[in-house]
């Protein structure tokens, strides 16, 4: 039987598997080898530089016990991930991923990025299957976000909420992973209110 240990460990690398799945949308739409290259030097760890990352992306307010971890901003791809500043595991993890100006609809590109998201990771072991669809506010805007769920080898269930808007300087990709039994549709709800 895992530790106590581990399985912290086990769920915060669940919980931030979404913000490595945005990454390899990264390189599925053109940063592949260049991204590689560049991974020491994308990764923005000072808050400072994280928050100027954030801002152009979309001004929210952190849920409380949330903190900005780490920021990317590479090849017209900027991304902030944010999650609980303690270690509790399975709590949500918010990935915001602003894309550059593309030529396609936006219905196209959310589907070609949630496959490839698909196809790139299930966070782990883990394999995300769609389980509904919810329509919410963003910007004053509808947005349609989806639903996955799938299962951890040790038989906990996971949540990730995703959709697209339009952010401060482009189309931005959100993604929201956690633990079912750790999922606060509140705090959510509280935080997608906030985007502004």
């Amino acid at each position: 039987m895992a530790s106590r240990r581990q399985r912290a460990a086990w769920h915060t690398l669940v919980g931030c598997g979404a913000a490595v799945a945005f990454l390899c949308c990264v390189a599925v739409l053109g940063a592949t080898l260049l991204g590689m290259r560049l991974w020491p030097r994308m990764m923005i760890l000072h808050p400072t530089r994280i928050a100027q990352v954030s801002q152009q992306i979309a001004r929210y307010r952190l849920p409380e016990g949330y903190k900005e971890l780490f920021a990317s901003d590479l090849l017209g791809f900027k991304m902030v991930a944010i999650g609980p500043t303690g270690a509790q595991a399975g709590l949500l993890t918010i990935v915001l991923l602003q894309l550059p100006p593309v030529e396609m609809d936006d219905a196209a590109l959310r589907q070609q990025i949630e496959e490839a998201v698909a196809q790139q990771t299930g966070l782990g072991n883990v394999v995300l299957r769609p389980a509904g669809r919810q329509k919410v506010t963003i910007r004053g805007q509808t947005v349609e976000l989806t639903l996955q769920r799938g299962t951890t080898p040790d038989g906990q269930v996971v949540q990730q909420l995703s959709g697209m808007f339009d952010g401060t300087n482009g189309p931005v990709l959100l993604f929201i992973s956690g633990l079912e039994r750790a999922w606060d549709a509140p705090r959510i709800a509280a935080f997608l209110a906030s985007i502004e």
